[in-house]
């Protein structure tokens, strides 16, 4: 008997969950939208800066199928990262010659114009994550929020706390390029960075596992430790010698910077690198000398259909991937945290619940109609028992009164709404800095707990609504010192 209990139980929740799977289904394709990630067509142009110059990389998605149409090198006149003019004018001179120009644009700038943090929040501010962020900005950072692009994401949430990278450009060195750009009649969509990009293309390539990135330059290195999908560690430097042998040494000293225990190194965990100026001597050094798996970018199939696959830009392909891959999850300064709400489309949902409706009462019409006949016949036959009939209708009546006295009484039940009178009334009391993290309402009491910058202030604005009295503390109120607010707990009793 348990066996076969545990076998029924078994068999329905697989049950349960097909069923579920198929509900969430049916209700992607009821709430499709024309701009859904699964049939859009998107076009945007890539555009890295680079300490050589920069590239541009344009690619487009259609049906979640990303292609790449074109990507090109661009070295300017003078030695070094372009200017905003120079890149403006060569970005538009490009697009002109695409016929693309309306083409959204991504830039994508080096780790040293960018600060890459960790931070870890309360789980409770999560509704209000880019206003906490940005509070935090001057401690995390050493800029205020008003001097800085910047976007988060959340990594983990463990014990009630969410741990945050956070990664800020400051104003004055990227607006240039913004205004440059529009003066052309460009429209810059997104700004990230080379590493966010470069992690994005290296989950798009294979397996998401730990791994430990090095972007190597004749002068200078970024790196970073791409982990859970997401950049959570970085660096950057120049080298100190010119001879390969230095370079190793450095790289190997970084890796060790980079690992998530330096105390325990894994040798196992693999090491990815981007060398920019393909240098055989240096490429074969480094095999050598790292003691762990070590791929090269440029040895990497990309799964990508690409022409000229050896001069390919990675970064700002991986600046693309981070905008057109519906699974990249990468970050855009420009919305400095800020996320806009989906809404769900119902521009097809509409049509099809019609018809739906209309298979479905097709289906009730003729088992309907078959009823009604039968009822005919039964009504006639009670005509003709008429005694029986009164009594019939005697107590129809009696259940007629019964019935309004019944809705009269869940009616008067029903007419009380108060609950939604005091939430009415307490968000207008509660001022907009405030906030509130729990509300009980019993019989005759109302209890709420929440933060504030100064407590003893809501007592008197609750106190004078007509709703509430004997409007007292619950508990001693303190403060917390990473939200700078007072926690509260206030009871009060219903007017």
């Amino acid at each position: 008997m348990t066996a076969f209990v545990e076998s029924l139980s078994g068999n329905l929740a697989r049950a349960g969950a097909v069923a579920g799977r198929g509900g969430r289904s049916l209700w992607r394709v009821l709430a499709l939208s024309p701009a859904d990630d699964l049939i859009a067509f998107r076009k945007i142009l890539g555009v890295a800066i680079d300490p050589e110059g920069a590239s541009v990389c344009l690619g487009s998605r259609f049906l979640s199928r990303i292609k790449v149409l074109d990507h090109r090198r661009l070295r300017p006149e003078e030695e070094g990262p372009a200017s905003a003019e120079w890149l403006a004018s060569a970005v538009a001179v490009y697009l002109t010659g695409k016929k693309a120009i309306r083409t959204d644009i991504v830039l994508s700038v080096p780790k040293s114009w960018v600060i890459i943090k960790t931070a870890e929040f309360p789980a409770t501010v999560r509704e209000n994550l880019s206003d906490v962020v940005a509070y935090e900005m001057d401690r995390l950072t050493p800029f205020n929020p008003d001097e800085v692009y910047f976007d988060y994401r959340i990594l983990s949430e463990e014990e009630g706390r969410l741990r945050l990278l956070i990664i800020a450009g400051r104003i004055d060195r990227l607006d240039p390029y913004l205004a440059a750009f529009r003066e052309k009649g460009l429209r810059v969509a997104g700004i990230t960075t080379h590493l966010v990009g470069l992690e994005c293309l290296h989950r798009y390539v294979g397996p998401a596992g730990e791994t430990i990135f090095f972007e190597l330059r004749e002068k200078g290195y970024e790196g970073g430790l791409f982990r859970q999908g997401a950049v959570a560690a970085s660096l950057t430097g120049n080298f100190q010698g010119s001879g390969n042998g230095e370079k190793v040494d450095q790289v190997l000293e970084e890796t060790a910077a980079l690992e998530p225990d330096p105390e325990v190194a894994d040798p196992s965990r693999p090491l990815l690198i981007h060398l920019v100026d393909r240098n055989p001597a240096l490429r074969e050094l480094l095999k050598i000398r790292l003691n762990r798996p070590v791929a090269f970018l440029d040895e990497t199939d990309l799964r990508l259909n690409l022409e000229r696959p050896q001069e390919v830009p990675f970064t700002a392909l991986g600046g693309l991937l981070s905008f057109l891959w519906n699974k990249a999850g990468g970050v855009n300064l420009l919305t400095r945290g800020k996320r806009a709400r989906v809404r769900t489309p119902f521009w097809l949902t509409i049509p099809l619940v019609l018809v739906l409706a209309a298979l479905i009462g097709i289906y009730w019409v003729i088992p309907v109609q078959m009823e009604t006949r039968r009822l005919a016949l039964i009504d006639k036959q009670i005509a003709q028992t008429k005694g029986e009939v009164k009594k019939v209708e005697t107590l129809k009546k009696e259940m007629e009164g019964l019935n309004r006295e019944r809705d009269m009484i869940s009616d008067f039940k029903n007419a009380r709404q108060m609950t939604i009178g005091f939430l009415r009334e307490l968000t207008q009391i509660i001022p907009k800095d405030s906030w509130l993290t729990r509300l009980r309402i019993s019989e005759n009491q109302i209890n709420i707990e929440g933060y504030a910058p100064s407590a003893t202030l809501l007592v008197p604005k609750l106190e004078a609504s007509r709703f509430f009295k004997k409007v007292e503390f619950a508990s001693p109120t303190y403060r917390d010192p990473k939200l700078n607010q007072d926690r509260f707990q206030i009871k009060m009793e219903q007017e």
